[in-house]
C-alpha cells in the first residue's frame, strides 16, 4: 500500500525584535513521523514550542507553518482551504499548532517547514535569507530490492553539559536483497558503516544547547531510525519548603517534631549530602535529617527537632544540601521557638501535598487533583484549603487528609504556600514548586493503567484492548485550560501526545472530566502495528513533560 510520511523541517528566523545574534529554538512537540495513504488527513496536527536563548518559553511569536507547494510526481499536502502555510501564533507556554493536514495521490515524502517570523506575516517568513532545516528523503514504492530490517527500532542518547559525550550505540541490518544504503539529517548525528550489517552511531553536542533533539537515520530510502538526543543543563536543586519554623514548649514531654520536606533537582537520580550547621548559638544537638531510602533526588527527608531541655529562646540552624548542581550548597533556614509552658492548642499541621494518582509530593499544576496529609485537620465547621489565597476545591477531608483540587489561578507562578484553615486556627504555610503541567496516570496496580476498553470492560490481562479499537485512561495535572477552538473544544494550554508501544496514537480527547473534579479523561486508538502484549508501554505527554504505564492489548 502507497503511504506518506511525514518528516518535520524546522527553520529558526529571528526578527529586529529578537537579536540576531541570539540562539531562539523551535523545537518539535508532537506530530513528527506519522505516516498515512493518499487522499487522507494525517490524524495529529504538527505542534512546536519557541524557546528563548535561556530556555524561557517565548508567547504571542508568528510561526509559520508551510508545505512544499504541489508538483506532478511529488508528494503534496495541503492545511484546510487547500492552503499551502499558516500563519499561528504561540500561546502563553510558547506552543504553536498546526491545522491538520490532508494528502494528495503521488508517495514520497512530505516536509513541513516550521519558521520563527519576525512579524505577523507569512511574507516575511522567507525574508532576509532566513535559513531552513529539513528532514531527510523517502522514496516510496517501486523498488527492485527489499529494505533490511534494522534493530532496534529506535536510539536514545543522554548528557549533562559539561559531562562526557555519550558511548556510541549500534545499528544492525538484517534481510532485505542486495547492499543499503544510509543517510542521517542532523549534522550531530554520526553514521559509521561497520562490515556488512553493522551502523555505529555516535552523537556531537558541539554548539548544541540544553534541549531534546530528534534526527533520524534512512536506509534505503525506506527503512528510518528515529533518534533522541536530551542534553540538560547542570541541575538545579529544590526543595518543597523555603524555610521550617518549629515551636517547643519547655518540659513537654512530646517526643521529637518531625517535618517532612521534599528535595529534588532538575535532573534525577543525582546524588547530594545533607549537614546541619548551628548558627545562634554556634554549636547544638537539637536538630537532625533521616532518610529512609538514601540521598538521591527525588527524595523525601524528615526534619526531626529535639527541644527536650533547651531554655525558653529561639535557636537558629540550616540544612544544607550540597551536591555537583549550580546553586550548591541549598540553604534552608530552620528557627526553632521555645516556649514557656502554655496549655496545649490543637492546630492544623500539613506534612505533605502530594499528586492524588502518584501519592508523591512534587510540582504542582493548575486543576491537579491532589492529597493534603497532616495532623489536626478535621475540623468542627468545614475546612478551607487556601492555595496561595485562593481557595481549593475540597472532595472529601478527615482528621488525616484531604483530597483537593488545585486552581487554576496558580497558573504562571513557580512556587505557592498552602494553608488549611480550620475555623481560627490555622497551619503553617506548606511551601510547593508549581510548573505548566505535571501529568500522572491513575494506577490498577503498581504497573498496571486504570483503563477501560471500547465497551466499557476494564482493561487487564484477562481482557485486553483491541489494536484498532478505544481504550480510556484516567490521569490528573495535565495543567491550565486553553481557550475554546472553532469547534468550542477546550483543550490544554500544553498539546497532549501519546504513544503505544513506541509508535504514536491517534489521540481521540483529552479533557477534564466534568464528573470527577480534577481527573481529565484520555481516549486513544491502538495502533494497529503494534505487537500484542499484557503490558504495553502507554506513554502520554503534556507539553515536554510525560507519564508512563501500561495496558494489556490483543
Amino acid at each position: 500500500m502507497h503511504r506518506f510520511v511525514l518528516f518535520l523541517g524546522l527553520v529558526t528566523a529571528l526578527s529586529a525584535q529578537l537579536s540576531p545574534t541570539l540562539p531562539f529554538q523551535v523545537v518539535v512537540t508532537a506530530g513528527n513521523g506519522q505516516t498515512t495513504a493518499p487522499n487522507t488527513t494525517f490524524f495529529q496536527p504538527v505542534s512546536v514550542q519557541v524557546l528563548s536563548p535561556t530556555g524561557v518559553p517565548v508567547a504571542g511569536a508568528s510561526v509559520g507553518f508551510v508545505l512544499p507547494p504541489q508538483a506532478p510526481g511529488i508528494a503534496s499536502g495541503t492545511f484546510p482551504g487547500g492552503l499551502f502555510s499558516v500563519l499561528v501564533t504561540t500561546n502563553s507556554l510558547g506552543f504553536a499548532t498546526s491545522p491538520l493536514i490532508s494528502t494528495g495521490s503521488p508517495t514520497g515524502p512530505l516536509p513541513v517547514s516550521a519558521t520563527l517570523c519576525p512579524t505577523a506575516s507569512l511574507a516575511a517568513c522567507g525574508a532576509n535569507g532566513l535559513p531552513k532545516a529539513r528532514a531527510g528523503l523517502l522514496v516510496g514504492a517501486g523498488f527492485s530490492f527489499s529494505p533490511p530490517d534494522v534493530s532496534p527500532g529506535f536510539l536514545s542518547f543522554f548528557m549533562v553539559i559539561g559531562a562526557p559525550t555519550p558511548l556510541g550505540q549500534t545499528l544492525t541490518a538484517s534481510g532485505g536483497s542486495g547492499s543499503f544504503t544510509f543517510v542521517s539529517d542532523s549534522t550531530w548525528l554520526k553514521v559509521v558503516q561497520r562490515g556488512q550489517q553493522f551502523l555505529d552511531v555516535t552523537v556531537d553536542p558541539t554548539g548544541l544547547t540544553a534541549a531534546r533533539y530528534e534526527g533520524r537515520i534512512t536506509l534505503s530510502g525506506s527503512t528510518y531510525v528515529r533518534v533522541f538526543f536530551t542534553i540538560q543543563a547542570k541541575p538545579l536543586l529544590n526543595s518543597s519548603l523555603a524555610s521550617m519554623n518549629f515551636k517547643y514548649t519547655q518540659y513537654a514531654t512530646t517526643p521529637p517534631i518531625i517535618q517532612n520536606f521534599y528535595v529534588g533537582s532538575s535532573i534525577r537520580n543525582y546524588p547530594i549530602g545533607v549537614t546541619v550547621a548551628y548558627t545562634n548559638p554556634a554549636t547544638g544537638n537539637w536538630l537532625q535529617v533521616a532518610s529512609l531510602v538514601g540521598m538521591v533526588t527525588p527524595i523525601n527527608l524528615k526534619a526531626v527537632v529535639d527541644s527536650r531541655g533547651l531554655d525558653p529562646g529561639t535557636y537558629l540552624a540550616a540544612i544544607q544540601i550540597t551536591g555537583d548542581a549550580s546553586n550548591s550548597p541549598f540553604s534552608i533556614p530552620v528557627t526553632l521557638v521555645v516556649a514557656p509552658f502554655v496549655a496545649p492548642l490543637r492546630t492544623p499541621k500539613i506534612t505533605s501535598f502530594a499528586n492524588a494518582a502518584t501519592l508523591q509530593d512534587g510540582a504542582i499544576a493548575p486543576g491537579e487533583l491532589v492529597r493534603l496529609a497532616g495532623v489536626n485537620l478535621a475540623c468542627d465547621s468545614a475546612p478551607s484549603v487556601l492555595v496561595d489565597g485562593d481557595a481549593a476545591q475540597i472532595l472529601s477531608a478527615n482528621d488525616a487528609e484531604i483530597q483537593l483540587v488545585v486552581p487554576d489561578s496558580v497558573s504562571g507562578k513557580n512556587r505557592v504556600p498552602v494553608q488549611m484553615m480550620c475555623g481560627n486556627s490555622a497551619s503553617d504555610r506548606f511551601s510547593v514548586p508549581v510548573q505548566y503541567a505535571a501529568p500522572a496516570l491513575f494506577m490498577r496496580n503498581s504497573a498496571q493503567a486504570l483503563a477501560f476498553n471500547e465497551d466499557e470492560s476494564l482493561n487487564g490481562n484477562d481482557t485486553p484492548a483491541a489494536r484498532g479499537g478505544v481504550v480510556t485512561v484516567y490521569g490528573t495535572g495535565f495543567g491550565a485550560l486553553d481557550v475554546p477552538d472553532q469547534n468550542g473544544v477546550v483543550g490544554f494550554l500544553a498539546p497532549v501526545s501519546v504513544l503505544m508501544g513506541g509508535e504514536a496514537a491517534q489521540l481521540l480527547s483529552a479533557a477534564r472530566a466534568p464528573d470527577m473534579p480534577g481527573v481529565v479523561r484520555v481516549r486513544v486508538r491502538v495502533p494497529w502495528n503494534i505487537p500484542a502484549g499484557s503490558a504495553t508501554d502507554v506513554q502520554v505527554q503534556t507539553g515536554l513533560e510525560t507519564t508512563h504505564a501500561t495496558v494489556a492489548v490483543n
